[in-house]
């Protein structure tokens, strides 16, 4: 028979002052992510996956997102001033418009530089029937076709970037995984994999974004 006994750690003063640094709903956000991927995965062995797997540990490398959930930030017109301080430098930021009303702000990094990303309320525009429809066929593999009541067709083939891309991130990470976990050359080939990964699904937006606005027609 085991016992388990839970233990409260108190933190020591110098742990205090390194955390009130942090906005206190910065810190129940990040516990409550963590409490959702462990959720997750116990969801999934619940099911029969033997294949997952608990989260693993990140070092503060790479803790790279902050989430301020409702307070934390203010916002007035076009700046948001975040309750950070960086080397007792304000953080306020200008905005390129005006936001109704915001639920929650991210601030993420990806290779020294940092984005705000704002979950925000957007005004419902009225629906208009002006009479015009039209019909898209994505396919399963490549072609988009679409056709409108003005009986007008359009037809085109969805490149395929990952195509490209697959097989040297593929070859990236078998060289990584041979590699010692951690190690300088480890990182190394991770950071080259994660870039080459990012440039695929940028590719692949940019051409869904192009797309969208040719079936405009």
């Amino acid at each position: 028979m085991q016992l388990t006994e839970r233990v409260r750690i108190y933190p020591t003063l110098e742990q205090e002052e390194v955390y009130k640094v942090v906005y206190s709903k910065v810190l129940q956000m990040t516990i409550r992510t963590l409490n959702a991927d462990y959720n997750s995965f116990f969801e999934q062995r619940k099911n029969g996956d033997t294949n997952a797997h608990p989260p693993g540990f990140k070092g503060k490398d790479h803790f790279t997102t902050m989430m301020y959930n409702q307070s934390g930030f203010t916002i007035k017109g076009q700046k948001i001033s975040l309750s950070h301080y960086y080397n007792d430098v304000p953080l306020v930021f200008e905005l390129l418009r005006n936001y109704n009303k915001v639920y929650q702000v991210n601030v993420s990094q990806v290779e020294e530089k940092y984005y705000l990303g704002i979950v925000h309320e957007v005004p419902e525009k009225p629906y208009v029937d002006n009479g015009l429809y039209q019909a898209v066929d994505l396919g399963i593999t490549k072609t988009v076709t679409a056709v409108n009541t003005e009986s007008k067709f359009f037809e085109v083939t969805n490149p395929r970037p990952d195509k490209y891309w697959n097989p040297k991130v593929d070859e990236l990470q078998s060289r990584r995984d041979h590699c010692k976990k951690g190690s300088n050359h480890w990182k190394g080939l991770n950071r080259v994999k994660n870039k080459l990964t990012r440039k695929c699904s940028n590719q692949i937006k940019d051409i869904q974004h192009k797309l969208t606005r040719k079936l405009d027609f």
